[in-house]
């Protein structure tokens, strides 16, 4: 139907995507980075917080590892016989694609970082417990909140 044999798969869309998705993420990432650099050397730093920057550097770093393999994979449609390290290489971007936002996150993000190290109980919480007392007819009880 298609003029291909059954050995033969054409996803065409894929390879689209991959290219367009690869371009758009580095060009709008990059774009971002450049306006908050000319915007932190002209502007007073009130306006460009340490938090919009770690912001933006997450962002960053997580969309490259969407990127890389994206990119990767094109690159491999485009050598006619690619190496077998090279095709292992486009197969770990991908998986770790799924992964390294996690481990991205904690490195980067000492909210996340803190709240991961109190849930497997590496650091105790350091919230402040603090203690209220309510009257209820004649009695007094205390309640942690």
């Amino acid at each position: 139907m298609t003029g291909l044999s059954n050995s033969e798969y054409s996803n065409y869309f894929l390879r689209f995507h991959n290219i367009i998705s690869s371009i758009v993420l580095v060009f709008i990432y990059s774009s971002l980075f450049a306006i908050w650099k000319n915007r932190e050397k002209h502007v007073s730093s009130i306006y460009v917080t340490n938090f919009q920057k770690s912001i933006l550097i997450q962002s960053v770093c997580i969309s490259c590892t969407y990127a890389i393999p994206a990119t990767a994979f094109v690159s491999m449609y485009l050598i006619a016989n690619p190496p077998e390290w090279y095709l292992t290489f486009c197969d770990l971007t991908y998986q770790l694609s799924g992964g390294a936002p996690f481990i991205m996150y904690i490195a980067l993000n000492k909210q996340v970082r803190i709240e991961m190290f109190e849930i497997f109980g590496i650091f105790k919480s350091y919230t402040n417990r603090h203690s209220a007392v309510v009257t209820l007819s004649k009695s007094t009880s205390t309640f942690i909140v």
